[in-house]
């Protein structure tokens, strides 16, 4: 009863009543112009609504942004704005907190909000630091919001069964993969790690410096960088080594180390001193070495035209049945056609939704590991084009100088051999 009250003052809202009306206008277009347009325009609402409805619902907005196998592309454009437009709840409540921790604190600045955490500019005897808050009472609100957006979901007639079975799958890997974002001591712990690792100081980047002695599991403090937009115009010219940088940086991480940034957006990396500096390592991937080497060489070998070896790949990483592995290389071939026809721009996320739509026809289970995966890859394509760098040939190169990474060794042909 309480999550109808609820769906009930929700369909009363402004925005609903657009998003009915627009869903109603769009069932009657015929010109796709005009159905492209009302698309957008209710991706604006439901972005809109989601901002105003609570932390999990902008997580899901940031998840689905990526997952045009699932919604429609214009509508994935306008989720990707909730990676920058959440606003700030009630910053002098933060402050009193902030205050409360550090009696010697003084000019604090609120500087950005993500849907679970704000961070702010603080002053402590004479130092400088970036103190990053969890919001108040996120873990209940969140929780909170899943439930009600799973109810939405199993009662809305305007979706079919095969559809609410999907958002309701992606509703749960939301909630499971979230769970660690409500402990800053996690966040801690990678950004350790970062701070250890051989790729972060080969591609060098820079991770803040942690202040452990002052953090908790609901505040983190670290150094406060300097730094400034990689955007601005001020190092234009730089903006091609900073994008190579990045993109070093994050593949490296996911097909190599297979740890890495799950969330490598514009706002998430600052240029300080001729060094790019990587931020909030709340949303971090992982996926095993095997997936990592396997999900490196079918990328590679979709780049290179490879299909018979896309096919092969998935099978023997058992995700497809190796009676079909022809009629799943024809499908491939025709995902690299699809991703010839598109904007140069949307190349990877178009490739990685067509690869995701031929996937759920072949019945292979996705992993939410391997979909955080696809969203880092979209997610460095969005931001490559930002820095307007040509994201295909810099995923080439990457992998052309880093062949030997991903050439099979004795034992795995030995096996191989063996399944034909």
């Amino acid at each position: 009863m309480q999550y109808f009250l609820k769906l009930l003052k929700l369909l009363l809202k402004p925005y609903s009543v657009k998003i009915l009306f627009t869903l109603l206008l769009y069932s009657f277009y015929k010109d796709a112009r005009k159905k492209r347009l009302a698309l957008c325009n209710i991706g604006k609402a439901l972005c809109l609504a989601m901002t105003n409805l609570g932390p999990a619902f902008v997580k899901l907005g940031q998840v689905l942004s990526t997952r045009q196998d699932v919604i429609s592309s214009e509508i994935a454009y306008e989720f990707q704005k909730l990676y920058d437009g959440v606003p700030i709840q009630n910053p002098a409540s933060s402050i009193n907190i902030i205050k409360e921790h550090f009696s010697s604190a003084k000019n604090i600045t609120f500087i950005a909000a993500g849907s679970i955490a704000e961070v702010y500019r603080v002053e402590i005897d004479e130092n400088v630091y970036a103190v990053k808050l969890l919001k108040q009472n996120i873990e209940r609100k969140f929780y909170d919001n899943i439930s009600f957006i799973a109810f939405i979901i199993k009662y809305c007639i305007l979706l079919s069964k095969k559809m609410k079975d999907r958002l309701l799958k992606i509703v749960q890997n939301v909630s499971i993969t979230s769970k660690s974002e409500f402990n800053l001591y996690m966040e801690a712990a990678t950004m350790e790690r970062m701070h250890n690792s051989n790729t972060v100081r080969r591609c060098n980047i820079k991770v803040p410096k942690l202040e452990l002695m002052h953090s908790t599991n609901k505040m983190l403090v670290m150094e406060w960088i300097n730094g400034i937009s990689i955007t601005d115009n001020s190092i234009i010219e730089k903006r091609e080594y900073i994008a190579r940088l990045i993109a070093d940086f994050i593949l490296s991480q996911i097909y190599i180390d297979c740890f890495f940034h799950a969330d490598p957006h514009i706002g998430n990396f600052l240029f300080y001193d001729d060094r790019v500096v990587a931020l909030d390592f709340g949303m971090i991937g992982s996926i095993s070495k095997k997936d990592g080497k396997i999900f490196g060489r079918i990328i590679k070998s979709f780049l290179e035209g490879n299909y018979d070896d896309v096919a092969d790949l998935h099978i023997q990483a058992s995700y497809l049945d190796p009676s079909t592995k022809y009629t799943f290389s024809i499908a491939c071939r025709s995902i690299m056609i699809a991703v010839q026809n598109s904007k140069k721009e949307c190349a990877i996320s178009t490739l990685l939704k067509e690869l995701l739509s031929i996937i759920d026809n072949f019945n292979i289970d996705m992993n939410p590991n391997l979909a955080m995966m696809h969203k880092g890859m979209i997610s460095l394509e969005s931001l490559l084009n930002h820095l307007s760098v040509d994201c295909i040939e810099v995923i080439k190169e990457w992998f052309k100088k880093n062949e030997k990474e991903f050439i099979p060794s004795t034992i795995e042909k030995f096996i191989n051999s063996l399944r034909y």
